[in-house]
């Protein structure tokens, strides 16, 4: 068979071909994909897309490709009329299936400069940096491809007997979960034009009724040779797997549940497409990139209006550029954690200075933080998040200090930060842990020092208050600052309000544009090497239990119920038990009962999280966002007996807010992961039966 041959684009950056098959007639939505690859591809990479089809492309269509290249430099696009090469070819299609989707089999075959490329639907949706996907090591597979929830819950339930043949008889895969979805894939092509003659693959895939059409033949000739890759990289909607997802194995369920978090492509499979239904599943991505492109404009704008009349819009956070200059306050470790995370993935090339608050002792961990330079400057400071100072004044007093605040904030411990603004260019941009008073005062002395040049205020994660807590509504109510002041507020200045998981924010209206922390996973490389040399090595305990103390200031020591701790101990053994002191607990009021403590208590609990055997511990937590950031950080779940139910019998007014509450109900209530690994028993009896089923003793849950 004599094939035209596509040659490989010159260009002196890294070259990434993406091939696809693609109709006129579905132009208008290949667009917005083609639109979010190129938008999150890395300057250093150049886009070569290859489209499939079985006619010529038509004028439309090509005006607004004419109209994406005079925007955008990185990308290349080819439009390849297949119809004389399948012409006589007829393989099964059903439903609303083409031949289309078959074109995909060709592209090794004819794109022969390539030993490796990236295949994709149509209706995908690329937020991350396709360039990141291409670079997987695929080890000598076939492909590089998700496993199918979808695939495996109606395996599972039983009821479809046709893909059960499938699977078995037909397919014979060792393990029918191991059946993978092709809508992405990337694909070894020196590999298959080795193995396979292109005929030899025509005439398999007009061989049977193919249940999944093309889908089955490529699980049929790559099985036993596919490398598995993370399911973040082919997100389906909850239209495709709604259903079936209730009889996937839990290991899938968690795989796809935490890949729903932090999807880097979005695959609209099913029936409800966004552009169909603009409320549908994960509309909001779409419609962002369809703004951009020539066909929607106005019609995007309408559609996501729909969209969001109900619901709050989640972005990705906000990258920095080199001429940004960055100060971030820290009073914990995690705050520290997270400001590494910030500047290595959102902020890698602007001027980035971290302060380390006198809340903690930071002695142990200084030396290797400024020893890895991972920050431009580190200072510390004498300030605590203690307020009582300023809240003792009276609005006169208040008034002074806001016209002239370096007095006030020196005598609070700030003089070294001042010290260093006063010495340095303007900062841009401020991160807050949520924020105190005094450090709404510090952001109003950093606009004077600017000379009221705007500086960018991000709230970043703090932990369960970051979910909880009307922060919104407490600085409108008590930021008297822009009565005296002629100047922008900080309210107003604070640009986006980010934490790992918005799904868990309980409230109503937030009042703050919501981002989304990056996650962390295994492959992130940098910042887990950072994160190691700055915290040390992973510390867990042999105990299989671990009790996550929560934030207990001086006013609460006396609500802070123990005997429910004493009663988990009689039941599980209190030799199996060990307690993690929160950062902020000034008081030990565990080991005069026995208990005992962690080591490294008050250092950073997360670095535990890059010890896969985490997974194997059970976290017992009142309301600690510590026992769920394995989740909320990291996308793995592990088993956590929450107890805030059983401590709301005791007097701990935090315990006993409605807000506290409402985190409980809001995992009960998200479509999560977390879910099948949470228990939080409302009384007693039902605590015992966790725990000896835990302890592995019962196996009635």
């Amino acid at each position: 068979m004599d094939l035209p041959i596509i040659n490989k684009i010159n260009t002196n950056k890294k070259t990434i071909p993406v091939f696809l098959s693609i109709s006129n007639g579905y132009f208008k939505i290949f667009s917005v994909l083609l639109i979010s690859m190129i938008s999150n591809l890395d300057k250093d990479c150049f886009l070569d897309v290859i489209v499939f089809s079985n006619e010529n492309l038509n004028i439309t269509n090509e005006e607004c490709i004419l109209k994406l290249k005079k925007e955008y430099k990185n990308f290349d696009f080819r439009y390849i009329n297949v119809s004389d090469i399948i012409e006589n070819w007829n393989p099964y299609v059903r439903g609303h299936v083409t031949i289309m989707t078959y074109l995909r089999f060709l592209a090794p075959y004819l794109m022969k400069d390539y030993d490796k490329a990236i295949y994709l639907d149509g209706d995908t949706l690329v937020i991350d940096n396709i360039a990141s996907l291409y670079d997987i090591d695929l080890k000598d597979c076939m492909v590089g491809a998700v496993r199918d929830a979808a695939a495996a819950g109606i395996y599972s339930a039983g009821k479809h007997f046709d893909v059960i043949n499938l699977f078995d008889n037909t397919l014979k895969l060792d393990n029918p979960f191991d059946y993978f979805q092709a809508g992405v894939l990337v694909v070894n092509m020196a590999k298959f034009r080795d193995k396979f003659e292109l005929p030899y693959l025509m005439k398999l895939c007009e061989e049977k009724k193919w249940y999944f059409v093309d889908q089955d033949v490529l699980n049929l000739i790559c099985k036993n040779d596919v490398l598995y890759i993370d399911m973040r990289w082919n997100v389906e909607t909850k239209t495709a797997l709604e259903t079936p997802l209730k009889f996937s194995p839990k290991e899938v369920k968690v795989q796809y549940n935490c890949a729903r978090l932090n999807p880097s492509i979005v695959h609209f499979a099913g029936a409800k497409k966004p552009w169909e239904n603009p409320k549908s599943d994960f509309a909001e991505l779409f419609f962002r990139y369809a703004k951009l492109s020539p066909f929607f404009s106005d019609e995007a704008d309408e559609q996501s209006n729909i969209l969001h009349e109900n619901m709050p819009i989640v972005n990705a956070a906000l990258n920095g550029t080199a001429d940004d200059r960055v100060l971030i306050r820290c009073t914990t470790p995690l705050h520290l954690f997270n400001a590494i995370n910030i500047r290595l993935t959102l902020y890698k090339e602007s001027f980035f200075v971290v302060v380390l608050t006198n809340d903690i002792d930071w002695t142990d961990i200084i030396f290797n933080l400024k020893k890895n330079k991972i920050f431009d400057d580190v200072i510390l400071s004498e300030s605590t998040r203690d307020v009582s100072n300023y809240n003792q004044l009276n609005d006169t007093d208040k008034k002074r200090i806001t016209m002239s605040p370096e007095g006030f904030l020196r005598e609070n411990g700030f003089g070294n930060e001042l010290d260093y603004i006063e010495n340095h260019d303007i900062f841009t941009d401020i991160f807050y842990a949520l924020s105190s008073k005094t450090e709404w005062l510090l952001y109003y002395y950093i606009l004077k020092h600017n000379s009221n040049s705007d500086v960018k205020v991000h709230l970043y994660e703090e932990g369960t208050a970051s979910y909880i807590f009307d922060h919104y509504s407490y600085i409108q109510n008590n930021d008297f600052f822009p009565r005296y002041v002629d100047c922008k507020s900080y309210l107003n200045s604070i640009v986006e309000y980010s934490v790992y998981n918005p799904e868990l924010i309980c409230l109503k209206n937030i009042g703050f544009n919501i981002t989304q922390l990056p996650n962390i996973y295994n492959e992130f490389k940098k910042v887990k090497l950072c994160c190691e040399e700055v915290f040390g090595q992973p510390f867990l305990p042999d105990e299989k239990f671990i009790y996550f103390d929560s934030p207990c200031f001086d006013e609460m020591n006396d609500y802070c119920n123990l005997d429910i701790l004493d009663q988990i101990a009689d039941i599980v053994g209190i030799e199996n038990i060990i307690v993690k002191l929160h950062p902020r607990t000034k008081t030990n009021r565990y080991s005069t009962r026995g208990y005992k403590i962690m080591e490294k208590s008050a250092f950073l609990w997360e670095i535990n999280c890059f010890d896969e055997s985490i997974k194997n511990k059970v976290f017992l937590s009142d309301l600690s966002t510590a026992a769920i950031n394995s989740y909320n950080i990291f996308n793995f779940s592990n088993y956590i007996v929450n107890l805030h139910r059983l401590n709301l019998l005791s007097n701990n007014p935090f315990l006993k807010s409605k807000g506290a509450h409402r985190i409980i109900s809001k995992l009960e209530e998200i479509k999560s992961p977390i879910v099948d690994y949470i228990r939080a028993p409302r009384n007693l009896a039902e605590l015992r039966e966790v725990l000896l089923y835990l302890k592995g003793e019962d196996s009635k849950i």
